[in-house]
């Protein structure tokens, strides 16, 4: 059976409605929670899940101790990974 023309309008405010409701939810979450929570909630925990935590955190200590030089140190890991295609490297720069 085909809707009608109210029913497409109707199935459009819904979907309207039920998007702005998720982005606001994420929003709020994001906000609060930081990034961890919106990655937990969406199941993307895999930092916990594979055991790179221990790998971000050394490579956060290592940039605290560059000082000025880890703006430097970053950007150029994050050439090298995108050049190379080292993605394990671009996934512990994206979350560190």
């Amino acid at each position: 059976e085909e809707l009608g023309e109210d029913g497409a309008d109707e199935a459009t405010k819904n979907a309207l409605v039920s998007s702005a409701v998720a982005v606001f939810l994420g929003a709020l979450l994001l906000r609060f929670g930081g990034r961890a929570a919106l990655m937990s909630m969406l199941g993307l925990d895999f930092v916990v899940d594979m055991g790179i935590k221990d790998q971000i955190d050394q490579a956060v200590a290592v940039s605290d101790s560059l000082g000025p030089l880890s703006i430097v140190a970053f950007l150029l890991a994050w050439i090298v990974a995108k050049t190379f295609l080292l993605d394990f490297l671009s996934v512990i720069l994206a979350l560190s």
